[in-house]
C-alpha cells in the first residue's frame, strides 16, 4: 500500500495540472497511481485535455474565417469583373440576362452570409460593403 498523501505532494499534483500534462504523465512524475491524481483533479475542477481541445477550436475557427474570407474576397472580384466588364453584355439574349442576374444574386447571397457570420461582433466593414461602395463610387 502507498504512503498516504501528503499536503507537499498534493499541491505539487495540482501545480502540474496547468502545465498541460495527462493524468498518467503527472502519476509517473509524482509516483502516484493515476486514479489518485485523477482523484484530486476532479475535487479541484480540473478537466484533463480541456484546454487541448480549445486550442483545436481556436484554430479551426480562425482557419474557417480565413478560407471565409478568401471566398468572399474571390466572389466579389467575379462579381466586380462581371458588372464592369462591357464586352460580355454586347448580344446577350433576355434568357442569359436573367441566367447572369441569378448568379449575381446567388453571390450576393452568398457575400452576405459570409459577412454576416464573420463581422456578428461588429467587426470592420465587410467584403460585400467595400464592393458596393466601389461599384457606387462612394468609397
Amino acid at each position: 500500500m502507498a504512503p498516504k498523501l501528503t499536503d507537499l505532494e498534493r499541491q505539487q499534483i495540482i501545480e502540474q495540472f496547468s502545465t498541460g500534462k495527462s493524468c498518467n504523465a503527472i502519476a509517473r512524475d509524482t509516483g502516484r497511481s493515476t486514479s489518485t491524481v485523477s482523484n484530486i483533479a476532479r475535487e479541484e475542477g480540473h478537466r484533463f485535455g480541456q484546454s487541448n481541445l480549445a486550442q483545436a477550436r481556436a484554430a479551426r475557427s480562425a482557419y474557417g474565417a480565413e478560407t471565409r474570407a478568401r471566398i468572399a474576397a474571390k466572389l466579389a472580384e467575379r462579381m466586380e469583373t462581371a458588372a464592369v466588364d462591357d464586352e460580355r453584355w454586347v448580344g446577350l439574349e433576355p434568357k442569359d440576362w436573367r441566367d447572369i442576374g441569378q448568379g449575381m444574386s446567388s453571390m450576393a447571397r452568398v457575400l452576405l452570409d459570409i459577412d454576416r457570420h464573420d463581422n456578428a461582433g461588429g467587426r470592420d466593414v465587410s467584403a460585400m460593403d467595400q464592393w458596393l461602395a466601389a461599384m457606387t463610387g462612394t468609397e
